[in-house]
């Protein structure tokens, strides 16, 4: 029921190189020379519940390359060569909860209009640099989202209302600079807000505080470019930390410290 052809010389996969492994659970082509999926390639494996395509070359997918994967829970894409999101191929996967496209060159996300199935998202280290309401709108069940590491410059108004159930969100080592008021607008259940590596100059106050969740611990704002901190931010959120390591700040010691110990949240 496992497969783990790693590490190889592939370069070629089809419809009739998966033939007769209908009891297939987990499949490994990671570390290979392919360089696109085909049509079809995958349909004779209907049980299958992992694909890791990993570190190859594939830099085209059939948007019908995932037809008959109708049980596939987990597919990894990552470091691959892929510069547009597969949105058409990745919607023939209904039981896709974790989807993994880290270290591409996507800089089109498309529109995940039909993507409730998706639980964990991750691009992150791709070529991403506009996000929108339109990006996310389908993505009604996700929890975990990784942004980290594109090339995103700002936040426009209700980016993430979609996103109603998602606990994390990773925006790391982007470049954003500005974030609307209501970038945040829908995240009714955040839990932790990842902004750390970025060009933030000003604490973005409004967009904190019209962010709806009440469950929001922790927000990092290491590394940017922020020297001060609103006097009223320790009652602006009781129970939310916040971590300004590394910004050149100039504020009274009680808020650097409150910044300084919150890794150890």
């Amino acid at each position: 029921r496992c497969l783990s052809i790693d590490n190889n010389n592939v370069s070629n996969i089809s419809t009739q190189t998966f033939q007769g492994l209908k009891e297939l659970r987990f499949l490994d082509l990671s570390q290979n020379h392919i360089s696109s999926l085909l049509q079809f390639t995958f349909s004779a494996l209907a049980k299958l519940l992992n694909l890791y395509l990993t570190n190859n070359f594939i830099s085209t997918i059939s948007d019908t390359a995932f037809y008959g994967l109708a049980n596939l829970e987990y597919l990894d894409l990552s470091g691959n060569l892929l510069s547009d999101f597969p949105v058409m191929a990745i919607k023939l996967l209904p039981s896709a909860h974790i989807v993994i496209l880290s270290n591409n060159k996507i800089s089109d996300l498309g529109s995940f209009d039909s993507s409730a199935f998706m639980i964990y998202l991750y691009i992150d280290n791709n070529n991403v640099s506009n996000i929108s309401t339109q990006t996310f709108r389908g993505l009604t069940e996700l929890l975990d989202l990784d942004l980290s590491q594109n090339y995103i410059s700002s936040l426009r108004q209700s980016t993430f209302s979609a996103l109603s159930k998602l606990l994390s969100l990773y925006l790391t080592n982007n470049f954003i600079s500005y974030i609307s008021d209501t970038a945040f607008y829908g995240l009714a259940n955040l839990e932790y807000l990842n902004l750390s590596g970025n060009l933030l100059s000003d604490f973005p106050m409004m967009a904190i505080k019209l962010l709806p969740s009440d469950k929001l611990y922790l927000v990092m704002f290491r590394v940017n470019k922020i020297s001060q901190i609103p006097t009223d931010i320790l009652t602006l959120r009781p129970s939310t930390s916040y971590d300004f390591q590394g910004n050149p700040l100039s504020c009274t010691a009680e808020l650097v410290n409150r910044g300084d110990t919150n890794e150890n949240r």
